[in-house]
């Protein structure tokens, strides 16, 4: 959608003769110049906070407010519109005092025309005095962060299905694309898997392009997928990663990073929105805050106050293990529409809706024949609105035992074991005694397949053996008494052994319908119970940081992602590590993301620490010790050589020997005065190391 710039405004900085451009851009028209309109002495302001003034809180929305003068052709009405983001606001410094002469060298290039903000303006929150006469328009603008919360994962624009495994900076990107802002993003993290690229090897990576997770962690119990402000508060509050909108980009950046580089640079990665990569321009560190300093103290109203330590902190990841592993279990994919149809029933119509299935295929690799066709089947009532049921339709003509269709496979590990449900019926009623084959097999890529040797009448045991060499795969028995319509919904339930090595589970369905016809299969569930550490009984795992001192304040906190021991657990997170499969079966990939995250270090530093480690450390060095915060005004919102102080800004206070990072900030681009409320970081470095342990967790 196209955007053309309808109004245009300037003013100068009070103090220092800074000089500022609005510009509002409209969706409704097509204008060839923009209007000149005025502001108010007050002109604008921007605004990052937090509503509890955590330095950690994820997302740290940026906000601007215009104040415009009215004239007979212009009122709030003319910022109006029935649809959203129709007015796009962009503030810019188009020179400081220094650069008027724009052919002044000392003054950076960099610097002339630095977008400040770009946000669209929020109808809602906007107005203007209720008068006749000349008033004051106020225009209140945002970055549309906080309106991802109505944005569910799913309407996101992937290349391939939203369901599957993704690297952070893609999930973050595609869900960022729905802010409607079209920008760079700068990333400032610098924590590595130590199987992964650091910066000494190359300067554009970082573990957002080197890190991968499974979608299914943003499912909700119903199927549906949370929203993308959810999906973010979770990839990025997790690793301690703040994300906000300075200087006209995206910016991630970790708080908890600040304190092991004091006066020097924090390196980065710059993404455009295509998730090409290239180094980062590094962040340069501190500014200095005091009398006669870069950033200076005004109206005296400066308020000091101290935070108390913590005694501990406490991170638990819970092992959960979605229903939903096998992809597309639920049917709540559908794929292209094939036909629709009515069928009656005991005199009751029905609408037949027919779908293709994503995520299964038919086969013939082990059999002469395959299934002649497998789709979706949704069953509506007589008003073709509500429906009723949908399930998996196997379609062949031939024996039964020749007819499959095989799910996409799904990654295990050795050592655990598996219960696998669904309901089955045949497409037409069929009385015991019956027996019907299904199939589970597992390919390690190397060896024969394994298949689980299973059945209901007798030689019940779960164990897994080797699949013959030729032949077709032996089956797992499913057996119908003479009391039972095998036409009727079955719940099939099947309990397997320990898992014999790591590799590609399979379900095969097959057509069971004697003599041809149809078979249904619905509510797919696979349930793991895992063998870590010599156990069945954990339930996830808790990192601890403590300190002796007879101060009673904790944090205790859950995460969704970390470290994990088994690729099935949820939230679990991979490596960029391509594993590459010689792949007999055709549902299987040939190559595939595998590798879990193990050991990470910061920084340059040769380390070797759990996720979670480096985690509850840098949330506790941020609060080791009594903290002093200072909040107040100040003025100076221009550093040479820095350009605008933001929230990603570092300050050291002349009188303090410290560092401080802005809770809340919000900069008057009028007077040259910003309200700020400065947090005291971490200020002992590697110097301090409290006492960690790592426990799993049980019942």
């Amino acid at each position: 959608m196209s955007y053309y710039k309808k109004y245009q405004c300037w003013w100068n900085e009070l103090e220092t003769g800074h000089r500022y451009r609005a510009e509002i851009w409209t969706n409704l028209g097509d204008y060839a110049s923009a209007i000149t309109i005025d502001a108010t002495e007050q002109a604008c302001s921007i605004e990052w906070a937090t509503s509890d003034g955590n330095l950690l809180n994820p997302i740290k929305a940026l906000t601007a407010t215009l104040q415009l003068i009215s004239s007979d052709t212009l009122s709030l009405l003319n910022f109006y519109s029935n649809v959203d983001e129709s007015f796009r606001l962009d503030i810019y410094l188009e020179y400081s005092a220094a650069g008027k002469n724009l052919t002044n060298t000392s003054y950076p290039v960099t610097y002339q025309n630095q977008l400040l903000f770009t946000g669209y303006i929020l109808q809602d929150e906007s107005g203007e005095a209720f008068s006749d006469i000349r008033h004051t328009i106020t225009l209140k603008a945002s970055d549309n962060l906080g309106l991802l919360k109505d944005i569910k994962l799913d309407e996101c624009d992937f290349s391939t299905d939203v369901f599957g495994k993704k690297t952070f900076i893609d999930i973050i990107q595609r869900c960022l694309e729905k802010t409607g802002l079209s920008l760079n993003l700068l990333a400032y993290c610098n924590i590595f898997e130590n199987s992964t690229d650091d910066r000494t090897i190359s300067s554009s990576k970082d573990f957002l392009k080197q890190t991968l997770i499974h979608t299914s962690i943003f499912q909700n119990s119903d199927s549906t997928w949370q929203s993308c402000y959810d999906v973010l508060t979770t990839l990025l509050g997790d690793t301690n990663c703040c994300l906000t909108q300075a200087n006209g980009t995206w910016v991630i950046y970790r708080p908890g990073e600040y304190g092991l580089y004091g006066n020097g640079v924090v390196q980065g990665t710059k993404y455009l929105p295509d998730g090409t990569a290239s180094a980062a321009p590094a962040l340069t560190l501190p500014i200095l805050v005091g009398r006669n300093r870069q950033v200076v103290p005004v109206n005296e109203n400066q308020l000091k106050k101290y935070v108390r330590p913590y005694k501990s902190v406490k991170e638990t990841f819970s092992y959960d293990f979605k229903d939903n592993q096998i992809f597309n279990s639920d049917l709540k994919l559908l794929g292209d529409e094939r036909t629709s149809y009515t069928h009656v029933i005991d005199g009751i119509t029905y609408y037949y809706h027919e779908y293709d299935l994503p995520g299964w295929i038919l086969d013939s690799r082990y059999y002469s024949t395959p299934s002649q066709d497998i789709f979706i089947r949704v069953v509506k009532d007589a008003s073709d609105i509500n429906e009723i049921s949908r399930y998996i339709v196997v379609y062949g003509v031939t024996n039964y035992y020749q007819d499959v269709a095989l799910s996409q496979g799904l990654y295990v590990n050795k050592g655990d074991k598996l219960r696998l449900t669904f309901d089955f019926r045949m497409g037409a009623s069929y009385t015991g005694p019956a027996t019907v084959n299904f199939n589970m097999t597992i390919d390690n890529g190397t060896d024969p397949l394994y298949y689980l040797n299973y059945a209901s009448a007798a030689g019940k045991d779960g164990a897994w053996l080797h699949r013959p060499i030729s032949g077709a795969i032996p089956a797992i028995l499913v057996f119908f008494s003479s009391a039972q319509d095998a036409g009727e919904w079955t719940t099939v339930t099947v309990e397997s052994d320990y898992i014999p090595t790591d590799g590609y589970l399979n379900f095969w369905l097959t057509q069971a319908q004697f003599g041809g016809g149809t078979s249904h299969y619905r509510n797919i569930k696979v349930e793991f119970s895992t063998y870590i550490f010599e156990s069945t009984q954990i339930e996830g795992n808790i990192h601890l940081q403590e300190q002796s001192t007879d101060i009673k304040n904790i944090s205790e906190y859950d995460v969704n992602i970390d470290d994990s021991p088994r690729n099935v657990i949820t939230g679990t997170l991979l490596t960029d590590e391509l594993t590459t499969f010689s792949t007999p079966l055709p549902n299987n990939p040939s190559s595939d993301y595998i590798t879990k995250t193990a050991l990470w270090h910061r920084k340059n530093l040769s380390e070797e620490l759990r996720l979670g480690q480096i985690i509850t450390l840098e949330r506790m060095r941020l609060n080791y010790a009594m903290r002093t915060t200072i909040e107040g005004s100040f003025k100076n919102v221009y550093v040479y050589g820095m350009g605008m102080i933001s929230i990603l800004s570092l300050f050291t206070f002349d009188t303090m020997g410290a560092w401080f990072l802005a809770e809340n900030l919000s900069i008057n681009l009028a007077n040259g005065i910003s309200n700020i409320k400065f947090a005291e970081i971490d200020k002992y470095g590697d110097e301090i190391e409290p006492d960690y342990t790592f426990n799993y967790k049980f019942p």
